[in-house]
């Protein structure tokens, strides 16, 4: 059995806190995920729409960060945790709120490297004992699945956790080993750095 955590995107309106929108250009906080399949289907969106979209991918509590020190947005996509506060405090409204989409996690290496067995669930704990280099990012998800493995102090020497939404980037650079990402990141890094990665099986 495959153990991978679980991603669900949710999509909220500051506009109908702010008023219908009337610029041409909308402000939209995407996270990563949700970013790779604006890159594809906003051009589409723009030419049909007139509306142009200004996009900024991070880390969500990057995007709350911001917009509670009032930062203008119109749409803002992201993990449904990273909502609740910004409901809470009135950024958004509760009933803007919409889930859009599901990322399972995976395992990437770099291209040309041995793809890493995730077929079960101690396969998957080996894969992460054997790397010499791991990296995943501080969202909610991951580390929760970490600790609830035992796996937490095992791998904590050999961990880099950054601070920017690059851990496929860094696997395709080849400055980590291993990357647990958003399975859509796969698909992602060429485009930033020229290099690819893999699929764990």
């Amino acid at each position: 059995m495959t153990q991978r955590a679980t991603l669900m995107v949710c999509l909220a309106f500051s506009s109908l806190v702010h008023g219908a929108v009337q610029a041409a250009e909308l402000g939209v906080f995407a996270s990563r995920a949700v970013w790779t399949v604006l890159t594809a289907i906003g051009p589409e969106f723009e030419k049909n729409s007139g509306h142009k979209l200004n996009t900024t991918t991070g880390l969500s509590a990057e995007f709350v960060r911001r917009i509670n020190s009032g930062e203008a947005f119109d749409v803002i996509a992201a993990p449904p945790g990273s909502l609740v506060g910004l409901i809470r405090g009135g950024k958004i409204l509760p009933d803007s709120r919409i889930g859009i989409a599901r990322s399972r996690y995976g395992v990437v290496v770099r291209a040309g490297a041995t793809k890493p067995d995730i077929g079960s669930v101690e396969s998957f704990k080996r894969t992460l004992l054997n790397a010499k280099s791991i990296t995943y990012l501080p969202v909610p998800g991951v580390p929760q699945l970490i600790e609830k493995l035992g796996l937490k102090d095992a791998i904590a020497s050999k961990l880099t956790i950054p601070d920017d939404d690059i851990s496929a980037e860094l696997v395709a650079k080849g400055e980590v080993e291993l990357a647990i990402v958003a399975a859509t990141q796969a698909y992602d890094p060429w485009r930033r750095t020229g290099r690819s990665v893999a699929c764990g099986n």
